[in-house]
């Protein structure tokens, strides 16, 4: 089946280019203070999708999109996409009428009547039982500048934890593997790790990678600051190690990030799992946060799932997941008429 490619945005709408022209402007990757210029990309894919629908709904400009149609976008939305996307692009269809209005473009933000009952009326909201805890826009998956928060607030070593943060986000690593790897897991040059059958989840062996962001990191984290640690010992092969030339466990693993998005200020306690301890009281102390290690692996997953053309086995098979059915219950939102309509295009007629 063919997949859907959009207009690049200099083809699209006036009022479109103009905004993916300010988000660019207001995003710098070298910059802590701005957004990076990853979900800059994001967003401007969001609108690149809306000129699309525009088009097919031959509504001709921006301006003219009323509060009707504004319905049917809603609809339209929670229809072709699953997860997070339906709730990630109304938002940035929203904040780009909510400029043409404060710039005085359009009398009203046709959005506006929708956007408080958009739960209700289409379904975009929040459908996790995690998600239950959180409050209006907190997401589970953190958002990419969420990422780099964490990253600029991790506590010392300051270099390895970096490395760790951004590591676990790019490969979609469970603690426990990386907690596993070894220096003759990882290729450098070609960026994959290798995740071996015994410390995998699902007991299959698995190749994953990272991107070409995190080279620095790693280069600084190999070739200095982990030879510090570990003394120059070649016997050491552990990936990441503590201070001492130890292993650094999976619990540690996940302390590094809890730590980081808690000095970022987006971190809170959700609430206390079954084995969370007891303070003086007898009263269970919450121990499940909103941003651990685990969601750095849910905020690559959710992303590939809903924002990229990879396909669901593929995922699967990336994620270390037992099965593709796995890999639905936990990044697809399954509707009894999904694919009707394309079933409806290419069946065969014979």
């Amino acid at each position: 089946m063919p997949r859907r490619r959009y207009k690049d945005v200099d083809n699209c709408r006036p009022e479109i280019q103009s905004r993916a022209q300010n988000l660019r402007a207001s995003s710098d990757d070298a910059d802590d203070e701005m957004r990076d210029e990853e979900s800059a990309e994001a967003y401007i894919k969001d609108l690149r999708w809306f000129d699309h629908w525009l088009d097919e709904h031959e509504v001709e400009a921006v301006t003219d999109l009323t509060v009707g149609e504004a319905e049917n976008l809603g609809y339209a939305l929670v229809d072709e996409f699953h997860g997070t996307t339906p709730q990630n692009r109304w938002k940035q269809i929203y904040n780009l009428y909510d400029r043409l209005y404060r710039n005085r473009k359009i009398d009203e933000n046709p959005l506006e009547r929708w956007d408080g009952i958009k739960s209700n009326e289409f379904g975009i909201n929040k459908t996790t039982e995690q998600e239950k805890h959180l409050e209006d826009g907190e997401d589970y998956a953190p958002s990419s500048e969420e990422i780099r928060m964490m990253e600029q607030n991790v506590g010392a070593p300051r270099g390895r934890n970096q490395a760790l943060i951004r590591f676990l986000h790019q490969t979609g690593l469970r603690r426990g593997e990386a907690e596993a790897l070894t220096i003759d897991d990882i290729h450098r040059e070609e960026r994959e790790v290798i995740v071996r059958a015994e410390h995998a989840k699902n007991d299959k062996r698995r190749v994953v990678a990272w991107q070409p962001s995190l080279d620095a990191m790693m280069d600084e984290w190999l070739d200095v600051e982990r030879e510090m640690f570990t003394n120059g010992d070649e016997n050491n092969r552990w990936l990441w190690v503590n201070r001492g030339g130890g292993r650094l466990s999976a619990e540690s693993i996940n302390e590094v990030v809890v730590k980081a998005a808690r000095n970022a200020g987006i971190n809170r306690a959700l609430y206390a799992d079954a084995n969370a301890p007891l303070d003086d009281d007898g009263e269970p102390i919450p121990n499940r946060w909103k941003i651990s290690a685990h969601n750095l692996r849910v905020a690559l997953g959710t992303y590939l799932a809903n924002e990229t053309d990879m396909g669901i086995y593929e995922l699967s098979k990336v994620m270390g997941h037992s099965s593709v059915g796995v890999t639905e219950d936990k990044y697809i939102s399954h509707k009894d008429r999904a694919g009707l309509d394309d079933l409806k295009k290419y069946g065969r007629d014979m």
